[in-house]
């Protein structure tokens, strides 16, 4: 039998071990693994109730328990589902695609409510216009852009309206040049200031939902930004003016970038605006113009590929800053007007085939053109 000394050495020895692990190893143990979280069932898009498990074949998001549920919902369905196609055939990079779903979309919202009608077919008037633009269709894309201006008064969506028009001037811009869309912008910015004093920005009754009222701030600021661009494109231009539309808005898309810090959107919006004002302080001698590029090329590092563009264009734009562009209608070579024979270049823009021919040749990029 051990001796009272033994027992007692024991215990206190178990007693230290017992403190240890409980000061110690109990903290440091691993933690069990999260259990899995079960997926979240989504329900039946036509109301029924009962778990999808099936999805629309078009659209891929829509989802029906049955087919019967997806025929009962076909007709209220189908302006989304070809709205959502023309969408990811715009990610996709095919804007002619895009713009066949969106005036499909637009066909199949004749069968829905007047006022769901409307501004499905506001929605998808604005997005096919930029489709026909991006396909540099742009008499389609002028049309569809005019259309959605009627589409949304009649639908109160006053956001729709601004972001058709600042689309119209741009296309005017591609077609005719800056100095051409330099009122259009502004115009398209009126509208918006009358759009926000009249409850687009405001509570209560007669406000504009949220989103909608966030979406008219980020138009007007659009239109002030291209409206300024636009003006110091044009020679002879009030460079303070543009100065101060694009102070305006960059503290608007500062703001929103506060207020969506996790918007890649916001941040790219942000990042041109910075670099635009950059500049145009560099034009004027701002002392303060190094420290704001070197503010947007931060932004556009952070973004990642969307900010190469950004990074592309503020690079451009500081080697022709101060430079007269060439005035709509002549080469931008020989600043000629187009001779008989004429040729549009990858970029989009058009020169004399005789000038572009040379130009290649000393670039040593001749390729037979």
């Amino acid at each position: 039998m051990a001796s009272k000394p033994a027992l007692l050495a024991t215990g206190a020895a178990l007693a230290a071990a017992a403190w240890y692990y409980l000061r110690y190893r109990r903290k440091t143990a691993p933690k069990p693994p999260p259990k899995p979280q079960p997926k979240k069932r989504q329900l039946c898009a036509c109301g029924c109730g009962r778990v999808a498990s099936m999805r629309c074949g078009r659209c891929k998001t829509a989802r029906y328990a049955t087919r019967e549920c997806q025929a009962s919902h076909a007709r209220a369905h189908a302006p989304v589902c070809y709205f959502d196609s023309g969408v990811q055939a715009m990610d996709a990079g095919e804007p002619r695609k895009a713009a066949k779903l969106f005036e499909t979309s637009i066909a199949k919202a004749d069968k829905l409510p007047p006022e769901e009608r409307v501004k499905r077919r506001s929605a998808a008037y604005l997005a096919m216009g930029r489709a026909r633009q991006m396909a540099k269709d742009y008499d389609a894309a002028l049309a569809a852009y005019a259309a959605g201006v009627t589409s949304a008064k009649a639908a109160n969506v006053p956001a729709d309206a601004v972001e058709c028009m600042v689309g119209a001037a741009n296309v005017v811009r591609a077609i005719d040049g800056a100095a051409a869309a330099v009122e259009l912008f502004a115009a398209a910015a009126a509208r918006a200031d009358e759009a926000i004093a009249s409850g687009g920005a405001r509570r209560g009754p007669g406000a504009l939902p949220g989103a909608e009222a966030t979406r008219l701030v980020a138009a007007r600021a659009s239109a002030w930004a291209n409206q300024a661009t636009s003006m110091l494109a044009t020679p002879g231009s009030d460079a303070r003016r543009a100065k101060s539309l694009l102070k305006r808005a960059l503290d608007a898309r500062i703001a929103m970038a506060n207020y969506y810090p996790e918007s890649s959107e916001a941040k790219r919006q942000l990042a041109t605006s910075r670099a635009n004002y950059g500049l145009v302080l560099r034009l004027t001698g701002d002392p303060a113009a190094e420290a704001m590029i070197r503010a947007a090329e931060a932004d556009a590092a952070a973004i990642g590929e969307a900010g190469a563009g950004i990074m592309q264009a503020l690079k451009r734009n500081s080697a022709n800053l101060g430079k007269a562009p060439a005035p709509p209608g002549t080469c931008p070579i020989c600043l000629e007007n187009f001779g008989d024979a004429s040729v549009e270049a990858g970029c989009g823009h058009r020169f004399c085939r005789e000038c572009l021919r040379t130009w290649l040749k000393r670039s040593n990029r001749y390729a037979g053109a």
